[in-house]
């Protein structure tokens, strides 16, 4: 099993006119010799928190909000598939390159703290982001 998870992110980025729209979806893997944005690679260790991204897309979950947040990232907070709102609101960030040593592939998906999302809007102190591929809250990030 795998505990460090590397990141080649277009979005991981604190410009809040960054376009994800626009992001070039091709991955390069970080051990590319040729790969020449060195600024965005850092590791990540895994938490209990995480979950697969395609397990959580594939059983179509109930899109309770999506939110593009301060830096641009587009985040769906879903329904948890198996639970319901038995369990907490799954953060998704389908636009997230995560790249191991293997293999690059994009979403990164994470469990929260809350039942609801009525507190998780742009602007609000639980505004979702993820940095270097963790679920952060925008009070966490700007002190």
């Amino acid at each position: 099993m795998l505990t460090d998870v590397k990141f080649n992110n277009p979005c991981n980025t604190f410009d809040a006119n960054h376009d994800i729209s626009a992001v070039n979806r091709t991955a390069q893997h970080p051990t590319d010799k040729t790969n020449t944005n060195k600024t965005n690679n850092s590791t990540m260790k895994k938490t209990a928190n995480h979950i697969n991204f395609e397990q959580v897309m594939s059983r179509n979950p109930l899109v309770l909000r999506t939110i593009r947040n301060f830096m641009g990232q587009r985040i769906l907070l879903v329904e948890n598939p198996v639970h319901g709102d038995e369990y907490p609101v799954i953060a998704v960030c389908p636009d997230y390159l995560v790249c191991t040593e293997e293999d690059c592939v994009w979403g990164v998906a994470q469990n929260t703290t809350f039942f609801d999302t009525d507190d998780m809007y742009r602007g609000s102190d639980y505004e979702p982001l993820f940095v270097n591929g963790e679920l952060k809250y925008r009070f966490e990030v700007l002190k």
